[in-house]
């Protein structure tokens, strides 16, 4: 046996540890954050991720009502959340907004080509919570359809007159009001999809998620973004209604844990191509 001390971590220490100010002073930087990190991956986080279908579109309609309020009062903000996207400032930012979807569909191209992904450039394009279209417009330049689907009625009508004044003909929308409107969308050989499954609770995630790879086309590809671990997060179904039942009506954020993303991907005959760090 070592005579060497063993150090056990809990979450009481890693907190402690963490919040010290020799922590801080000696692990500021990036490669410090990264240590705690992974001290925290290993904290366990209860999430239910499957329920009934009533419970599902309970909290499917109360997360379609919140975010078409959002798409009413604040589309642009709702979509990238800084100040300068503000309902009352968009007029003097929209340049601005508009050139985030370029940069991301650059991006986007970037970590097509490093992956070596087949991209079917005569094929169909689909972008899971397309907003007001801002990555929607390039997505229709890089194939010959695209569809935007949003749970938005507001954020969509956006989405059409953007892509409208940019002469944009090769791309329609999808309007995702119900739990059946999922299931309804096309399939198609290109799936995008980033900041949008993280403010559905579990469940809603991985109900979409599951019809977004079913829909996927044999040969086609997806970049998808959704947090698969936070700490002291916590999902219990039965809390959750009561918080919405109550009112909750706030941006949420949610995550569903990785090894449900793999079971997704085996039973509908995906392949993960690269994971990273969100």
């Amino acid at each position: 046996m070592s005579d060497e001390p063993q150090l056990k971590a809990t979450s009481p220490d890693v907190a402690r540890l963490a919040e010290s100010k020799e922590f801080y002073d000696l692990y500021r930087n990036s490669m410090g954050r990264r240590i705690l990190y992974e001290l925290q991956l290993h904290d366990p986080v209860t999430v239910e991720d499957r329920v009934d279908a009533a419970t599902l579109k309970h909290i499917f309609e109360h997360i379609q009502g919140v975010w078409s309020k959002f798409g009413e009062d604040d589309p642009h903000w709702s979509v990238v959340s800084v100040e300068k996207f503000r309902a009352g400032r968009i007029e003097d930012t929209i340049h601005e907004f508009n050139e985030s979807g370029r940069l991301e569909s650059v991006n986007l191209q970037r970590l097509i080509a490093r992956l070596g992904l087949t991209i079917k450039a005569d094929g169909t394009a689909l972008e899971y919570g397309c907003g007001v279209g801002r990555v929607t417009r390039w997505l229709a330049g890089m194939f010959a359809n695209a569809i935007g689907a949003d749970v938005s009625a507001s954020h969509l009508r956006h989405a059409q007159e953007y892509l409208s004044a940019q002469g944009v003909k090769n791309a329609r929308f999808h309007h995702v009001a119900t739990v059946a409107d999922i299931a309804n969308m096309p399939e198609y050989d290109f799936l995008y999809s980033k900041i949008v499954l993280q403010h559905n609770p579990p469940p809603i995630i991985r109900h979409i998620f599951r019809i977004l790879c079913e829909k996927l086309r044999a040969g086609g590809s997806a970049v998808v973004q959704v947090p698969t671990y936070c700490r002291n997060y916590k999902f219990i179904a039965a809390d959750y209604l009561d918080e919405i039942n109550a009112g909750r009506k706030v941006m949420e954020m949610h995550v569903l844990p990785q090894p449900v993303i793999f079971d997704i991907f085996a039973e509908t005959g995906c392949q993960a191509v690269e994971v990273s760090r969100d």
